[in-house]
């Protein structure tokens, strides 16, 4: 009968799976386990690892270990695959059964059974796993290491914020300096257009100031052209004529009676 168990590869697994020599004992998750980590560990990752359908099964390092490699050992053992089965406990014997009734019986209370004893073993299995992740080291560090790349993280950014704004301000400065010149710049453009406009005013009322006085200077020499009978009337002309020729006007209207040969001529172009 031992030969027909070990060449059936379904019984043989059965049998496989309920070695007497195994050591089933999860380590507790106290003190030591945490002060001898991987002694503890180690050995107990090791023998149970021999229960994994997938392969090949990841150790448990050491404190050199990357995150990576510890992070994928984790990720394996939470998710293991037990290849073990119970059916080597099973209390029925289907082959002893009566009819079709009692043989369906015992394979329900077979499988009920087995259901129970795989629960307790992957249940078994995740103590063993929570009870290595509380105690590993590695793990607060490297979530004080990924707390601290956090931190940097936060303080690049808000640094980075920070410059941002900084930068935006100068600009914002800049540009206010700009236009704070451009204006400038235009006011004292207009201030000098005005200020010259006013020059170029001042230099005209001059000159015609002047050329009025010249034009009545003359006149008043050719005794305004009149008799003493109408020279009021013609002084008035001659007010007229100042207050309503343009400087060139009143220019060209001079120098053609300062032109002229005697009194008779300088009338008559006046």
């Amino acid at each position: 009968k031992s030969y027909d168990v070990l060449a059936n590869p379904a019984q043989r697994r059965a049998y496989d799976s309920v070695d007497p020599t195994f050591d089933e004992a999860v380590p507790p998750s106290n003190a030591n386990s945490k002060a001898k980590f991987f002694e503890v560990f180690g050995p107990v990752f090791k023998r149970n690892a021999r229960w994994s359908k997938k392969g090949p099964v990841p150790r448990l390092g050491d404190d050199k270990s990357t995150y990576e490699e510890v992070d994928s050992f984790y990720s394996f053992w939470y998710d293991f695959d037990s290849w073990r089965v119970f059916s080597y406990y099973d209390k029925e014997d289907t082959e002893k059964a009566e009819s079709r009734e009692e043989r369906r019986w015992m394979e329900k209370q077979n499988k009920s059974a087995r259901q129970l004893k795989k629960r307790e073993e992957m249940s078994r299995l995740r103590s063993l796993v929570d009870h290595a992740y509380a105690c590993d080291v590695r793990i607060k560090r490297f979530k004080e290491e990924e707390k601290q790349q956090k931190e940097k993280q936060r303080l690049a950014k808000a640094a980075a914020a920070k410059a941002a704004a900084e930068e935006k301000e100068r600009i914002q400065r800049e540009q206010a300096e700009a236009e704070r010149l451009i204006r400038e710049k235009e006011e004292e453009e207009r201030k000098t257009q005005v200020e010259a406009a006013r020059k170029e005013r001042e230099k005209q009322k001059k000159a015609m100031q002047k050329e009025r006085k010249a034009f009545r200077t003359l006149c008043q020499e050719y005794k305004y052209f009149s008799t003493d009978a109408d020279r009021v009337q013609q002084m008035e002309n001659v007010e007229r004529l100042c207050e309503s020729l343009t400087i060139v006007q009143l220019e060209k209207v001079r120098k053609d009676i300062g032109a002229t040969a005697d009194a008779d001529a300088a009338k008559a172009t006046f």
